[in-house]
Formats: C-alpha cells, sequence, structure tokens
C-alpha cells in the first residue's frame, strides 16, 4: 500500500507529553537559556533590519524602506537557521541523547545548501505574512480605530483625552493590532512547514524538497491534532502565566514597602513561566515528529535517529 492509500495512526497525546515532561525536566534550564540567547538575537537582528530606515528617514525614505525590507529578509534568513539550531537541540533533549551541546548556530556548519534553502523558503512564508496583515490592518484601519476611539475615555478614566495622547493611543493600538494579525497568520501558514528542520536533520541525504514533502505528509489530517498537542503540553503554565501576571499587575499598585520586592519575585516567576512556555512549543516539534514516524513504522534505515531513540520519544517500548 503506497503512503498516499494508507491510513496513517495519530500518536497518543498521553504518551508524547509523558516524554515531554520526562526530558523537560532534565534539561529546562539549558532549553529556557537557549530560548533567552535567541529572542535577544532576533530583537537585535530585527532592529538591524529596520536600522536603514531609521537613518534614511526625512531623506531618502524611499529607498531607506526598500533597503530595510532587504535587510529585514536577510535577518530573517539568519534567524530562522538559528531556529534550526533550537530544533536540533530540542530534539537531542528528547531523544535522550545525554548532555546538551549548544547548537544555536550547527545550520551555518552544513555542507550543502539545505538549510540555507529552508531559511530562505521561510523568511518569504515570513514575509507574505507580514504583507498581508499589514493589507487586513488597511482594510480593517477606520471601523477599528473608531471602536477604540470610543473606548479611550474609559481606558484613561477622563472623558476629553487630549489630542497627542488620543494619537499615541491609536498609534500603539495599531502596532499591537499588527502583532496579533501576524503572529495569528503566520501562525497558521507556518504549521504545515513545522517539521521540515527535523526532517532535514533526521536524514542528512533528504534534500529541501524531500523534507518539505515529508512535513506536508505528517501535517496532513493533523493539522489540528499538532495545534492540540502544543495546547495540551503548554496549558497549565499558559494559564499559570496569565493568573501570575494578573496578580503582578495589581501588585505593582500597591503602595506599601513589600509590594516591590513581591513584584520581582513575581515577575521573575512569570519569566520562567513564560519561557517554559516556549521550551515545551519547541519541543513539541520533535516529539510530534518521531512519534508520528515511531507508531507508523516510517523510521528508515538512512535516518539520523535510531529505531530505539524514536521509540523513546514517542513513548513506546520495544517499537510497541
Amino acid at each position: 500500500m503506497s503512503r498516499k492509500q494508507r491510513k496513517f495512526k495519530r500518536p497518543e497525546y498521553s504518551r508524547m507529553y509523558a516524554v515531554l515532561k520526562a526530558r523537560l525536566a532534565e534539561h529546562i534550564w539549558k532549553l529556557i537559556l537557549t530560548i533567552f540567547l535567541f529572542n535577544v538575537l532576533i530583537s537585535f537582528l530585527i532592529t538591524t533590519g529596520l536600522f536603514p530606515a531609521m537613518i534614511l528617514n526625512g531623506r531618502l525614505l524611499y529607498a531607506g524602506y526598500a533597503l530595510s525590507a532587504v535587510f529585514t529578509f536577510l535577518m530573517l534568513t539568519v534567524i530562522f537557521s538559528v531556529a534550526c539550531g533550537i530544533i536540533s537541540q530540542c530534539t537531542d533533549a528528547m531523544l535522550g541523547r545525554g548532555s546538551l551541546r549548544p547548537r544555536l548556530f550547527s545550520a551555518f556548519s552544513e555542507s550543502s545548501d539545505r538549510m540555507f534553502r529552508a531559511s530562505v523558503f521561510f523568511s518569504a512564508v515570513a514575509s507574505a505574512v507580514a504583507v498581508i496583515s499589514a493589507a487586513v490592518i488597511f482594510f480593517f484601519k477606520e471601523p477599528a480605530l473608531a471602536e477604540f476611539s470610543r473606548m479611550i475615555p474609559a481606558i484613561l478614566g477622563s472623558e476629553s483625552p487630549d489630542e497627542e495622547t488620543a494619537a499615541a493611543l491609536k498609534s500603539l493600538f495599531l502596532a499591537f493590532s499588527y502583532c496579533i494579525v501576524f503572529l495569528a497568520v503566520f501562525a497558521f501558514s507556518f504549521v504545515p512547514f513545522i517539521f521540515v528542520w527535523n526532517a532535514l536533520l533526521e536524514d542528512r541525504k533528504l534534500r529541501f524538497s524531500g523534507a518539505l514533502k515529508k512535513s506536508l505528509l505528517i501535517v496532513r489530517g493533523r493539522y489540528f491534532h499538532y495545534i492540540g498537542f502544543v495546547i495540551f503540553s503548554c496549558m497549565k503554565n499558559i494559564l499559570m502565566l496569565a493568573a501570575v501576571s494578573a496578580f503582578h499587575f495589581a501588585v505593582s499598585q500597591w503602595n506599601r514597602g513589600a509590594a516591590g520586592f513581591a513584584s520581582v519575585v513575581l515577575g521573575f516567576f512569570a519569566f520562567m513561566q513564560y519561557y517554559t512556555v516556549l521550551s515545551k512549543m519547541y519541543c513539541c516539534v520533535p516529539v510530534y515528529y518521531f512519534s508520528f514516524l515511531s507508531v507508523n513504522g516510517l523510521i528508515g534505515t538512512g535516518g539520523n535517529a535510531s529505531r530505539e531513540e524514536a521509540d523513546s520519544a514517542a513513548g513506546q517500548e520495544n517499537g510497541g
């Protein structure tokens, strides 16, 4: 029976989560540190991409925008290459490959152009999503701002805010709305390609086009099953993050001496919960990938992961 005709099994949430929980307990601090450094690098690279527009603002405005678009695309290519290193390190953790080595820049040591092609492809997807998100904001800008303008007095607690304050709030609202739309559209469009890095890392001979097909094969019919697994794995920490953030905001309004110390403690706890969520989200990728391959008997002889490692990541015993 061919792969197109075959009905593939779905990996079980309980087994996958058991592996995720056990392996994260061993490596959570290293993963949090790695992901934190990755986020710092993202902030720096995105700012670098926007630098030409800031420098040329008011003089060669359109040239600055064009240069920023090119620079941002290049920075996105670097970011996605580093993301491959994150997935590589998470894969080592989930497969139980002993002590973790830093792998942030492992994609740059690849001798072939497979990783570069994947990074360029992901950058193109992100760029397309940015354009689509901007179009959505453009078409819904006027009614959204009109509705938000009616909410401004309630937000500020005054009936007639000055024009400068109102304009600043509207700008923040548009920026926040754009970020929400971008993240939502990007998450929706990126899931079909989520397993490309693992496919490339597992099989060193696989070309980018083959990895793309493999990722699409895994996601086809299991799009919401994978998203459900990510939500299932992260829900407890997300709820804790929301509760701690709300409590942190309430404590910050106090005018007492102990409020400062409590605010610092709660802020640190919120930080830990946030990066635990990110760690789980990254680790869900290799856990689901190898679980799917294991339960469907698709671990090939040319792969980089052994059958035992894949079964271990799937929470299986002796292939069962």
